[in-house]
């Protein structure tokens, strides 16, 4: 299939599925021609009271980020540039 709307650069982002604002900003700044690529990883409400709550929440997000960059990367997006955001 021809890619007539992301010819000068697809953009692959791996967001957090407790964040609401990513992709519609993301959407906004986004220049003509340029395609975002939106995954989204677990990213659970969970409290953190003490930095091994804090270590374990953060360890259980990068564990679902790898399916989150795979999934960009096989949809044929093959993205100029990725950025993760956690």
């Amino acid at each position: 299939m021809a890619d007539t709307l992301g010819r000068p650069m697809k953009l692959g982002v791996l967001a957090p599925s407790n964040n609401t604002s990513v992709q519609p900003e993301y959407d906004a700044m986004r220049p003509p021609g340029v395609t975002n690529h939106v995954r989204r990883f677990r990213a659970p409400n969970a409290l953190s009271r003490t930095d091994v709550e804090f270590r374990q929440q953060l360890e259980n997000m990068r564990a679902t980020m790898v399916d989150g960059i795979d999934e960009v990367l096989t949809f044929g997006a093959r993205p100029h540039h990725s950025r993760q955001r956690a």
